[in-house]
């Protein structure tokens, strides 16, 4: 039968297993079809934090393995300059089952080495220098990838639709630096408006990858995240060229009203 089958909770009636697995199966279900056809990676939140020598994910909702994983609360991992690399990793752990409950558990890893693994999933990275305090604002788009002290967002993975994305951070900071420009071309208009309007969610890589391509006037090609970015660098560069022009103040006609009595 389609449709929907909700259990009614009233005094005096028995909990059935009947009414407890339609329970399980809408909260469960529910968020895996809200985001079929998605590819793994962050779908809202896990934004990062610092406390004093530690590294604070916040709440959010990742896929992986074709599950939305729901983190209710916010992780942390300690963290010391090491004048290297070092990538922060959500690690997605193997399922467990007992005869309660199914368990499937992440837990947050750092690492000087870029691994392969298909259970690691990249939040960012950063290269820490002895005595030096770890930034996570970035001041404008060129800061995202500076090479020392700062959270670099490039290689993060985050879901999008059918292939993953990248950081909605960038696209927000892109967007928001180009709107103080000048900016004429139809496709900056565009795109900058429709990143702005929808926050900072992730958005389609093919879209990004066509507003790149027509705008720098690329051949069709599957970008990294890298180029994407260095493509949005490179337009964010040109348009910090054009300049601001007043409005010319039109000269007002004069105009005699005729009566006659």
């Amino acid at each position: 039968m389609a449709g929907q089958m909700i259990p009614l909770f009233q005094e005096g009636k028995i909990l059935t297993h009947q009414m407890l697995q339609a329970i399980s199966n809408y909260a469960v279900g529910f968020g895996e079809l809200a985001y079929e056809g998605y590819s793994e990676g962050i779908l809202r939140g896990c934004a990062l934090t610092a406390a004093r020598d530690a590294l604070v994910v916040g709440k959010g909702m990742v896929r992986y393995g074709g599950h939305v994983y729901l983190m209710e609360q916010p992780m942390m991992v300690s963290y010391v300059p090491a004048n290297k690399w070092t990538v922060l990793y959500l690690v997605f752990k193997e399922e467990t089952m007992t005869s309660s409950f199914l368990y499937r558990e992440v837990e947050l890893v750092l690492s000087h080495e870029i691994s392969t693994d298909r259970n690691h999933m990249e939040l960012g990275r950063f290269k820490l220098m002895e005595g030096a305090r770890l930034r996570l604002e970035h001041q404008d788009l060129k800061d995202h990838n500076t090479e020392f002290d700062t959270v670099n967002y490039i290689y993060s993975i985050h879901s999008g639709w059918e292939r993953p994305t990248i950081s909605p951070e960038i696209l927000y900071d892109f967007a928001r630096e180009n709107c103080m420009f000048a900016i004429r071309d139809p496709w900056d208009i565009s795109f900058c408006q429709k990143i702005l309007a929808d926050g900072k969610i992730p958005q389609s890589r093919d879209c990004i990858i066509a507003y790149v391509v027509k705008r720098l006037n690329l051949p069709r090609a599957d970008y990294s995240n890298l180029e994407l970015y260095e493509g949005l660098c490179e337009i964010t560069r040109s348009n910090a060229e054009l300049r601001w022009e007043e409005p010319k103040e039109e000269k007002r006609k004069k105009r005699m009203v005729m009566l006659d009595y």
